[in-house]
């Protein structure tokens, strides 16, 4: 049972709208991704603790499409948009099953969901609402959002992304296929209204991106990495406004290259996509940021087995570079989520099972090995970094 990984194919004739870090009268830091030399897993890797996630029979997923952890619960989407939540140790709290439906409280389609700390609810996003669950899914209101904001002739806006900044405020991010689609919204759960929209500026390839979150808790500020091919990392802050600060930028996109040369895919059309996809220049195509790395997942070629991870050391400067397959066995599995001491993935109990035989042999220290029963189970990995 392998773990969907999807790439949309969209090439958007622009350019950015943010000229740099000096013009934004701000001092960034400066990520090269040149001449890094390849690391081990234990030159990165401090310890993994596994976590299998238990599922009935009847509702076993069928692939994971996104994940959140936190202290008290894991929640995970699976492509059917049911979503699960599970206690610490993996066990079963609740799913959304009995939720598909087009009745009062029920959803079909899914744009965006998220669990929001401040209210203690899942969020889940369809085409026109916000719909609010408690974690057992007992259903508590519904909000309509702003889907046709296009206008008369435009196409209508789905939001793909949402981020909360209190019991009803959410950063929410219109889709790829949407208008507006180079924005951050700030909408108001309570009044339905938009406070505010604040433009990240058009990268030269939109959603050619596997980009599962956007924005990443930092002290009292957020970070942001747009769901584009960009130069930048971005500072979010509620005493600045919520205005976007440039605090890091790629001086290459990785191995060296430079950005523009990806810039030169700008026709819109499918064949050019698949090109630039298919291409040997290395594509950044998630992100994902600690107190301490901001970490790159890089597609190079049409071998997914290329792939690598770029590990940017805030507080040094250093870069690493890790591969995530060696041959066909994996090395480092590929990050879908962070908090801000820990990386996680999920993954398949055999492929498991593959990288927990590849780190041992490096003498990294791994817990609840011996919970991996079934090659098809689901496991949570919670990886310490150095």
């Amino acid at each position: 049972m392998n773990i969907s990984v999807k790439f949309t194919f969209i090439i958007l004739i622009s350019v950015f709208n943010f000229a740099g870090c000096r013009k934004n009268n701000t001092t960034c830091d400066k990520i090269s991704f040149s001449n890094v030399p390849y690391c081990e897993s234990k030159d990165i890797l401090s310890e993994v603790e596994i976590i299998p996630l238990t599922f009935s029979d009847i509702n076993y997923p069928k692939n994971i499409k996104n994940f959140y952890v936190f202290k008290d619960k894991t929640i995970v989407q699976d492509i059917r948009n049911y979503i699960f939540i599970f206690d610490p140790n993996g066990f079963p709290l609740s799913n959304s099953v009995g939720k598909i439906g087009n009745g009062p409280g029920e959803y079909s389609i899914v744009t965006g969901y998220a669990y929001n700390p401040y209210s203690s609810l899942i969020e889940i996003v369809t085409p026109d609402k916000m719909l609010f669950y408690d974690d057992s899914f007992n259903y508590i209101k519904g909000v309509k959002v702003p889907s046709s904001a296009g206008g008369e002739g435009k196409k209508p806006v789905y939001f793909q992304f949402v981020y909360d900044i209190s019991d009803s405020e959410h950063f929410i991010i219109p889709s790829g296929i949407s208008e507006n689609s180079d924005e951050i919204w700030l909408f108001n759960s309570e009044s339905g209204e938009v406070m505010k929209k604040i433009s990240f500026g058009r990268g030269a390839v939109a959603s050619i991106s596997m980009q599962d979150h956007c924005f990443f808790k930092s002290d009292n500020s957020i970070l942001f990495t747009p769901p584009l091919l960009s130069k930048y990392i971005f500072e979010i802050t509620p005493d600045d406004n919520y205005n976007l600060k440039p605090i890091y930028e790629y001086k290459y996109m990785a191995d060296g290259e430079d950005f523009n040369k990806l810039i030169d895919f700008r026709e819109a059309n499918e064949k050019n996509a698949y090109q630039l996809l298919m291409s040997d220049l290395p594509i950044p195509v998630r992100t994902v940021i600690t107190d301490k790395y901001i970490i790159e997942t890089v597609k190079q070629g049409n071998d997914v087995k290329n792939m690598y991870a770029l590990f940017y050391d805030r507080i040094s400067g250093n870069v690493k570079k890790c591969h995530l397959y060696n041959d066909s066995s994996i090395i480092l599995p590929l990050l879908g989520y962070s908090d801000n001491t820990h990386v996680y993935s999920i993954i398949e109990g055999n492929k498991a099972k593959e990288f927990v035989s590849n780190i041992e042999r490096q003498d990294i220290k791994v817990s609840g090995k011996e919970s991996i029963k079934d090659e098809e189970d689901f496991v949570v990995l919670k990886i310490t970094l150095i």
